[in-house]
């Protein structure tokens, strides 16, 4: 079995609480990078579960999921960057294009600007947006693709996080202050 195959397995073993199959687990303890891909998975799934619901439909959780699953297998080689790339520029263009329209102020300027989560469609240009501060584990922001500073898997740091109005996360700021 390949890698990308084995780490699969050992992400779905970490969402259900379970060992991962034989294989996949014999595997893990060889090769360093899946080990601590599956370390880094069970942490994510640790944080997840102490969140606090944010008012999501219950159908989300499955939807995200199978969004994930589809785009994890898609992140390997160059693809994902020429992605992340025109996500954000269609971000860009749908926010220099809704917010004047809605006669929305934007919020006092910030040194740090937002940055966009890989692989979520943008924001329609009919759909309304809400920031919430909150405190986000610092897992979450890893599995995102988000530079955290050396800080430590285990914690949180708060930021203020843009959700479009299905409750879809876009964009988050991390609080330096």
């Amino acid at each position: 079995m390949k890698c990308s195959e084995i780490r699969a397995e050992l992400m779905e073993a970490a969402r259900r609480g379970s060992a991962p199959e034989a294989s996949a687990a014999g595997h893990a303890e060889t090769c360093a990078e899946c080990g601590a891909y599956y370390g880094a998975q069970l942490e994510l799934t640790k944080a997840l579960r102490t969140l606090p619901d944010a008012d999501a439909p219950s159908w989300m959780g499955a939807r995200v999921s199978a969004a994930m699953d589809g785009k994890v297998r898609r992140t390997i080689g160059l693809g994902w960057q020429v992605g992340a790339a025109a996500a954000m520029a269609a971000m860009v263009a749908v926010g220099i294009a809704i917010v004047p329209r809605l006669g929305v102020k934007a919020p006092a300027a910030s040194a740090d600007p937002f940055i966009e989560i890989p692989y979520v469609a943008p924001l329609a240009p009919y759909e309304l947006a809400e920031v919430r501060h909150m405190d986000v584990p610092v897992a979450a922001l890893i599995a995102a693709g988000l530079d955290v500073g050396g800080r430590r898997a285990g914690t949180s740091v708060p930021a203020d996080v843009l959700f479009g109005q299905d409750g879809r996360v876009h964009a988050i700021r991390l609080d330096h202050n």
